[in-house]
Protein backbone atom coordinates (compact mmCIF):
# COMPACT_ATOMS: atom_id res chain seq x y z
CA UNK A 1 0.00 0.00 0.00
CA UNK A 2 1.47 3.37 -0.79
CA UNK A 3 2.15 5.84 1.53
CA UNK A 4 -1.19 8.33 0.15
CA UNK A 5 -3.14 5.57 1.44
CA UNK A 6 -1.20 3.96 4.38
CA UNK A 7 -1.08 7.33 6.47
CA UNK A 8 -5.25 7.48 6.75
CA UNK A 9 -5.69 3.95 7.51
CA UNK A 10 -2.78 4.77 10.34
CA UNK A 11 -5.62 7.07 11.71
CA UNK A 12 -7.84 4.93 11.38
CA UNK A 13 -6.55 2.07 13.46
CA UNK A 14 -4.96 5.01 16.35
CA UNK A 15 -8.84 6.02 16.40
CA UNK A 16 -10.42 3.11 16.99
CA UNK A 17 -7.40 2.06 19.43
CA UNK A 18 -8.60 4.94 21.51
CA UNK A 19 -12.56 4.76 21.46
CA UNK A 20 -14.25 3.42 24.21
CA UNK A 21 -16.12 0.07 23.62
CA UNK A 22 -19.60 2.04 23.50
CA UNK A 23 -17.87 4.45 20.59
CA UNK A 24 -16.68 1.37 19.03
CA UNK A 25 -19.79 -0.46 18.62
CA UNK A 26 -21.26 2.69 17.43
CA UNK A 27 -18.76 3.08 14.86
CA UNK A 28 -19.24 -0.50 13.63
CA UNK A 29 -22.74 -0.49 13.26
CA UNK A 30 -22.02 2.72 10.64
CA UNK A 31 -19.34 0.94 9.02
CA UNK A 32 -22.14 -2.40 8.87
CA UNK A 33 -23.46 0.08 5.99
CA UNK A 34 -20.70 -1.42 3.88
CA UNK A 35 -21.84 -4.71 2.18
CA UNK A 36 -18.76 -6.43 1.98
CA UNK A 37 -18.76 -6.21 6.13
CA UNK A 38 -21.28 -8.91 7.53
CA UNK A 39 -22.14 -9.97 11.19
CA UNK A 40 -22.03 -13.72 12.01
CA UNK A 41 -23.04 -13.35 15.84
CA UNK A 42 -24.45 -10.14 17.24
CA UNK A 43 -23.82 -10.90 20.91
CA UNK A 44 -24.24 -7.63 22.64
CA UNK A 45 -24.46 -5.52 19.60
CA UNK A 46 -28.08 -4.38 20.48
CA UNK A 47 -27.30 -3.52 23.55
CA UNK A 48 -25.46 -0.24 22.83
CA UNK A 49 -27.01 3.06 21.37
CA UNK A 50 -26.24 4.12 17.87
CA UNK A 51 -24.22 6.82 19.10
CA UNK A 52 -22.14 7.10 21.99
CA UNK A 53 -24.42 8.16 24.80
CA UNK A 54 -22.19 11.43 26.40
CA UNK A 55 -23.71 11.04 29.71
CA UNK A 56 -21.37 11.88 32.70
CA UNK A 57 -22.98 8.87 34.92
CA UNK A 58 -23.22 6.38 32.41
CA UNK A 59 -22.16 2.75 33.92
CA UNK A 60 -18.55 1.82 32.11
CA UNK A 61 -18.71 -1.13 30.56
CA UNK A 62 -15.56 -3.18 31.14
CA UNK A 63 -14.05 -5.04 28.08
CA UNK A 64 -10.95 -6.82 29.66
CA UNK A 65 -10.93 -9.26 32.16
CA UNK A 66 -8.21 -10.20 34.71
CA UNK A 67 -8.28 -13.81 35.56
CA UNK A 68 -6.44 -16.74 37.78
CA UNK A 69 -5.23 -19.65 36.06
CA UNK A 70 -4.43 -23.03 37.95
CA UNK A 71 -0.81 -21.53 38.83
CA UNK A 72 -2.62 -18.56 40.49
CA UNK A 73 -1.09 -16.60 37.91
CA UNK A 74 -2.81 -13.17 36.80
CA UNK A 75 -4.47 -13.85 33.08
CA UNK A 76 -5.65 -10.88 31.03
CA UNK A 77 -8.66 -11.65 28.57
CA UNK A 78 -11.47 -9.87 26.48
CA UNK A 79 -14.89 -10.21 27.76
CA UNK A 80 -16.17 -13.07 25.75
CA UNK A 81 -19.53 -11.94 24.01
CA UNK A 82 -18.85 -8.41 24.24
CA UNK A 83 -17.47 -7.88 20.57
CA UNK A 84 -19.49 -8.47 17.93
CA UNK A 85 -18.63 -11.37 15.47
CA UNK A 86 -17.73 -9.71 11.84
CA UNK A 87 -16.40 -11.22 8.83
CA UNK A 88 -15.50 -10.24 5.33
CA UNK A 89 -18.09 -10.96 2.66
CA UNK A 90 -16.08 -11.28 -0.45
CA UNK A 91 -19.21 -11.64 -3.00
CA UNK A 92 -21.99 -9.62 -1.88
CA UNK A 93 -24.93 -10.00 -3.59
CA UNK A 94 -25.56 -6.93 -6.53
CA UNK A 95 -21.66 -5.51 -6.27
CA UNK A 96 -19.52 -5.22 -9.22
CA UNK A 97 -16.28 -6.46 -8.22
CA UNK A 98 -14.28 -5.21 -10.91
CA UNK A 99 -15.83 -1.91 -10.20
CA UNK A 100 -12.67 0.71 -8.09
CA UNK A 101 -15.92 1.62 -5.42
CA UNK A 102 -16.09 -1.80 -4.69
CA UNK A 103 -12.71 -2.93 -4.79
CA UNK A 104 -12.57 0.22 -2.09
CA UNK A 105 -15.33 -0.69 -0.01
CA UNK A 106 -14.08 -4.14 0.18
CA UNK A 107 -10.65 -2.90 1.06
CA UNK A 108 -11.95 -0.70 3.94
CA UNK A 109 -13.48 -3.68 5.59
CA UNK A 110 -10.64 -5.44 5.83
CA UNK A 111 -8.75 -2.82 6.90
CA UNK A 112 -11.71 -2.29 9.18
CA UNK A 113 -11.59 -5.72 11.21
CA UNK A 114 -7.64 -6.03 11.15
CA UNK A 115 -8.03 -2.56 12.64
CA UNK A 116 -9.69 -4.15 15.77
CA UNK A 117 -8.19 -7.17 15.90
CA UNK A 118 -5.17 -4.72 16.89
CA UNK A 119 -6.78 -3.26 19.28
CA UNK A 120 -7.68 -5.96 20.77
CA UNK A 121 -3.80 -7.31 20.94
CA UNK A 122 -2.76 -4.07 22.00
CA UNK A 123 -5.37 -3.83 25.02
CA UNK A 124 -4.31 -7.21 25.88
CA UNK A 125 -0.57 -6.96 26.13
CA UNK A 126 -0.81 -3.56 27.74
CA UNK A 127 -3.35 -5.33 30.32
CA UNK A 128 -1.40 -8.00 30.91
CA UNK A 129 2.01 -5.78 32.03
CA UNK A 130 -0.21 -3.85 34.02
CA UNK A 131 -1.44 -7.01 36.08
CA UNK A 132 2.05 -7.98 36.02
CA UNK A 133 3.46 -4.77 38.03
CA UNK A 134 0.18 -4.34 39.95
CA UNK A 135 -0.18 -7.92 41.09
CA UNK A 136 0.36 -7.03 44.71
CA UNK A 137 -2.63 -4.64 44.54
CA UNK A 138 -4.70 -7.25 41.99
CA UNK A 139 -4.41 -10.13 44.50
CA UNK A 140 -5.79 -8.22 47.01
CA UNK A 141 -2.26 -7.88 49.12
CA UNK A 142 -1.55 -3.93 48.99
CA UNK A 143 -5.59 -1.75 49.66
CA UNK A 144 -4.07 0.58 46.69
CA UNK A 145 -2.21 0.37 43.34
CA UNK A 146 1.62 1.12 43.51
CA UNK A 147 3.50 3.74 42.09
CA UNK A 148 3.53 3.13 38.02
CA UNK A 149 4.64 4.90 34.95
CA UNK A 150 2.92 5.18 31.58
CA UNK A 151 6.79 4.43 30.64
CA UNK A 152 7.26 1.68 32.07
CA UNK A 153 4.99 -0.49 30.98
CA UNK A 154 5.58 1.38 26.84
CA UNK A 155 9.37 0.35 27.66
CA UNK A 156 8.13 -3.11 28.27
CA UNK A 157 5.96 -3.79 25.64
CA UNK A 158 7.60 -1.25 22.75
CA UNK A 159 5.03 1.58 22.60
CA UNK A 160 5.44 4.92 22.69
CA UNK A 161 3.72 6.86 25.82
CA UNK A 162 1.55 8.56 23.61
CA UNK A 163 0.25 5.23 21.97
CA UNK A 164 -0.10 3.99 25.53
CA UNK A 165 -2.03 6.64 26.95
CA UNK A 166 -4.32 6.40 23.91
CA UNK A 167 -5.17 3.16 23.97
CA UNK A 168 -6.00 3.40 28.18
CA UNK A 169 -7.91 5.75 28.07
CA UNK A 170 -11.61 5.74 28.87
CA UNK A 171 -11.01 1.69 29.10
CA UNK A 172 -12.26 -0.16 31.98
CA UNK A 173 -10.98 -3.78 33.07
CA UNK A 174 -12.52 -6.28 35.63
CA UNK A 175 -10.52 -7.09 38.09
CA UNK A 176 -11.11 -9.60 40.95
CA UNK A 177 -11.82 -7.01 43.27
CA UNK A 178 -13.65 -4.63 41.13
CA UNK A 179 -14.05 -2.78 37.61
CA UNK A 180 -11.72 0.00 37.28
CA UNK A 181 -10.36 2.17 34.75
CA UNK A 182 -6.73 1.23 33.53
CA UNK A 183 -5.80 4.93 34.61
CA UNK A 184 -6.46 4.05 38.14
CA UNK A 185 -3.68 1.95 37.72
CA UNK A 186 -1.35 4.39 36.96
CA UNK A 187 0.70 7.48 38.35
CA UNK A 188 -1.14 10.58 37.81
CA UNK A 189 -4.58 9.62 37.05
CA UNK A 190 -7.24 8.34 39.52
CA UNK A 191 -4.82 5.98 41.30
CA UNK A 192 -3.25 9.07 42.90
CA UNK A 193 -6.69 10.84 43.62
CA UNK A 194 -7.82 6.94 45.03
CA UNK A 195 -4.64 6.76 46.97
CA UNK A 196 -5.28 10.33 48.58
CA UNK A 197 -8.85 9.57 49.21
CA UNK A 198 -8.19 6.07 51.29
CA UNK A 199 -4.73 7.26 52.70
CA UNK A 200 -4.48 10.94 52.94
CA UNK A 201 -6.62 11.21 56.24
CA UNK A 202 -5.59 8.46 58.07
CA UNK A 203 -1.72 9.59 57.31
CA UNK A 204 -2.33 13.08 58.17
CA UNK A 205 -4.33 11.95 61.29
CA UNK A 206 -0.66 10.20 62.28
CA UNK A 207 1.81 12.48 62.17
CA UNK A 208 -0.86 14.98 63.76
CA UNK A 209 -0.89 13.01 66.34
CA UNK A 210 2.74 11.80 66.90
CA UNK A 211 5.72 12.39 69.31
CA UNK A 212 7.38 15.42 67.84
CA UNK A 213 10.62 14.11 69.24
CA UNK A 214 10.14 11.11 67.76
CA UNK A 215 8.39 11.70 64.53
CA UNK A 216 6.80 8.57 62.51
CA UNK A 217 9.01 7.05 59.69
CA UNK A 218 7.23 5.96 56.22
CA UNK A 219 8.01 2.50 57.23
CA UNK A 220 6.29 3.05 60.60
CA UNK A 221 3.10 4.43 59.08
CA UNK A 222 2.79 1.66 56.81
CA UNK A 223 2.98 -0.74 59.79
CA UNK A 224 0.11 1.61 61.66
CA UNK A 225 -2.54 1.48 58.25
CA UNK A 226 -1.91 -2.14 58.53
CA UNK A 227 -4.78 -2.32 60.62
CA UNK A 228 -7.54 -0.14 58.57
CA UNK A 229 -5.72 -0.84 55.05
CA UNK A 230 -4.23 -3.68 54.77
CA UNK A 231 -0.90 -4.29 53.32
CA UNK A 232 0.40 -0.65 51.72
CA UNK A 233 3.81 -0.34 50.19
CA UNK A 234 6.88 1.98 51.88
CA UNK A 235 6.68 3.98 48.45
CA UNK A 236 2.96 4.33 48.52
CA UNK A 237 2.99 6.22 51.67
CA UNK A 238 6.07 7.92 50.55
CA UNK A 239 4.15 9.31 47.68
CA UNK A 240 1.03 9.77 49.07
CA UNK A 241 2.99 11.41 52.24
CA UNK A 242 5.26 14.21 49.72
CA UNK A 243 1.67 14.90 46.86
CA UNK A 244 0.60 16.16 50.84
CA UNK A 245 3.20 18.21 50.94
CA UNK A 246 4.64 16.41 54.63
CA UNK A 247 7.75 16.43 55.43
CA UNK A 248 9.69 13.35 55.49
CA UNK A 249 10.43 11.96 59.69
CA UNK A 250 13.78 13.42 59.82
CA UNK A 251 12.80 16.97 58.49
CA UNK A 252 9.95 17.00 60.90
CA UNK A 253 12.25 16.09 63.66
CA UNK A 254 14.81 18.84 62.79
CA UNK A 255 11.57 21.45 62.16
CA UNK A 256 10.69 20.40 65.74
CA UNK A 257 14.21 20.75 66.98
CA UNK A 258 14.75 24.18 66.22
CA UNK A 259 11.48 25.50 66.91
CA UNK A 260 12.46 23.98 70.73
Amino acid sequence: MDDEHLAPRMIQSMEILQMSIATLIARIKKELANPFLVVIQSNQLNDFPDVEPFIEDEEPVPELRIEKNESGDLIVRIIPDLYPQLSINENPEGQDLENDQSKNMLKDAKWFLESIEQRKTTLVRVAQEIASQQSLFLNGDYSVPNPLMMSTIADKIFVAVTTLSRAVDEKWIETPNRSMALRELFDGGASCAAMLRRLGKDIQKLIDSEDKSAPLSDEAIVKKLYADHGNVARRTVTKCRIHLKIPSSRQRKDDGNSSS
